[in-house]
């Protein structure tokens, strides 16, 4: 929550979009707690190898805004209808594609 942002912005970020009033104290409190108790876990294991990565990677990200539409249930013993065009947009749902690529994979021509 504080993580990228200062502990006032954080907590401007959960009034907003869900209506929660935080304290900016509160919000550095709960981000000092937490990284407290990622330094005493220590490191997790992991099953990336020991030798350094690439020299660099290269990334993009796409994200795209899907409607989620909801529609009314089928009324029982009456004719199908197509409903698809009959819901109403109930809200946006945030997606996004991601890759990658090592710049060390050379094409050969």
């Amino acid at each position: 929550m504080g993580a990228d942002d200062a502990f006032a912005g954080a907590a401007a970020k959960l009034k907003e979009p869900y209506g929660i009033a935080v304290p900016g104290c509160a919000a550095r409190g709960i981000t000092e707690e937490h990284g407290a108790a990622m330094r005493t876990r220590g490191k997790a294991k992991s099953d990336w190898p020991d030798r350094p990565g690439v020299p660099a990677l290269i990334t993009e990200l796409n994200g795209s805004m899907l409607p989620v539409v909801e529609v009314a249930e089928p009324v029982p013993r009456e004719a199908p209808v197509d409903r698809r065009k009959t819901g109403q947009t109930a809200f946006w749902l945030d997606t996004g594609v991601e890759t990658s690529r090592s710049t060390a994979l050379q094409c050969s021509a």
